[in-house]
């Protein structure tokens, strides 16, 4: 008996040096207070994920009984963390715990791909979140199948950035912490899931996080004019000439949400033509000048059908002339945009009128024209630097470029938009 006692004994004292290795303590509860009735809030979206603690640090430790029905001892040496655990896996269950734990809360996520019918560009207002810290203990039984127990905790630093302003708004950190009673089988997911939704209502509670969402954050405008009337555009002189050096000039890189595309001047007041799936219903956008400045825009019209969308905003160059004639065949044409990555703004490629097609019942320019993503809305000019059609898509069964593209041609996207030249 005494052998017995002084083994159990001499366990539990090397569990207790061990057990200084990964202490965890559970942060007192917190329970967000329901947003104000009436309250507007803006949509957020969880873009980012990342850890930043460093390598070696110890993190998980797993007790276990010495024998049946008694206390775990931490009798087993931590776990390190390494540099590539920094790179957190599994971002989609994460997104997905982001953005149930919000809905509780009141709050409006964006980009849900439960809604087949909704726009699935991120939101204005993305949040990035930085793990600096986690620690885990577990019970695990002596066949290591199951565990009867885990807690654990975690620190995030969430980075709430605005894309139309291009800048980091805040930056929030939360303690969050987590517990599982119940026996099951061995895995650290549902412990590690649960800690980081108590850091997400964590952040739902946070002061500064509601004022942003609430307040601070670029306001989604209605469209400036009714969708049941024509909108009166000066657009650029039809006999104004502008060489391709010059047109790079007036095409922007517009960004909305978690994306990137392409627009162009039309009138010198600084209305900019562009796809639908580019600004979406987004109410604001980014628009980026080849000058290097950033102006806001203003999403004033949209028709996702015909895929083209009006943006208003503070010219940053001389509009570019709109051609009334049809396209021809085999003429040469060139095309200006922002391919694959913001650093290939104002690409300038070129080709010719392949064909004039019907695509799904609607009429579509086919060209050779080196287009890629983020050329979208960009225009498709001819020699005089006239807009004839707007970039809208690739054909690419394979995912490879098979110079089979397509544009939207520009009488038609006037038309879809209900646009009427003052000029």
């Amino acid at each position: 008996m005494r052998l017995v006692l002084g083994v159990v004994l001499a366990l539990i004292l090397a569990g207790q040096g061990v057990a200084q290795s990964v202490e965890v303590v559970l942060p007192p509860p917190l329970k967000a207070e329901p947003l104000a009735s009436g309250v507007q809030v803006q949509p957020v979206s969880l873009t980012r994920l990342a850890g930043n603690i460093a390598a070696g640090t110890p993190w998980f430790q797993e007790a276990s009984p010495p024998y049946f029905l008694m206390p775990c001892i931490l009798t087993e040496k931590p776990i390190r963390w390494s540099e590539a655990d920094n790179k957190i896996g599994g971002f989609e269950a994460f997104e997905r715990i982001f953005r149930d734990e919000l809905k509780k809360a009141g709050f409006r996520a964006g980009g849900d791909p439960t809604n087949l019918f909704e726009d699935q560009k991120a939101a204005d207002l993305q949040v990035g979140a930085l793990i600096n810290m986690l620690r885990v203990r577990t019970c695990a039984t002596t066949s290591v199948s199951t565990v009867t127990g885990g807690t654990g905790v975690m620190d995030v630093e969430w980075q709430i950035y605005s894309v139309t302003q291009a800048k980091i708004l805040a930056r929030i950190t939360t303690r969050g912490g987590f517990e599982i009673k119940s026996r099951r089988d061995f895995d650290l997911t549902p412990l590690i899931r649960g800690i980081f939704g108590d850091n997400v209502a964590r952040l739902a509670a946070d002061e500064q996080f509601r004022r942003l969402v609430t307040l601070s954050a670029p306001t989604v405008v209605a469209p400036t004019v009714p969708t049941t009337s024509a909108v009166k555009i000066a657009l650029a002189p039809g006999d104004r000439v502008t060489s391709l050096a010059s047109a790079v000039k007036s095409v922007v890189t517009i960004y909305a949400g978690d994306g990137l595309g392409s627009g162009v001047l039309v009138s010198d007041d600084g209305y900019v033509l562009t796809n639908h799936h580019v600004a979406g219903s987004s109410g604001q956008v980014r628009v980026h000048w080849p000058d290097g400045t950033d102006t806001i825009g203003e999403v004033v019209r949209g028709d996702p059908r015909r895929d083209v969308a009006l943006v208003k905003t503070t010219a940053k160059g001389p509009a570019l002339a709109v051609r009334r004639t049809g396209a021809q065949i085999g003429e040469t044409v060139f095309a200006i945009g922002t391919p694959l990555d913001k650093q290939f703004a104002s690409t300038l490629t070129r080709g010719i009128v392949s064909a004039t097609r019907l695509v799904d019942g609607l009429a579509m320019i086919q060209s050779d024209v080196a287009v890629d993503h983020g050329n979208s809305g960009g225009p498709l000019l001819d020699e005089k630097g006239q807009i004839i059609a707007l970039t809208v898509s690739g054909y690419q069964p394979d995912n490879v470029s098979h110079n089979i593209n397509f544009f939207i041609p520009i009488v038609d996207a006037l038309a879809a938009l209900d646009l009427k030249p003052t000029n």
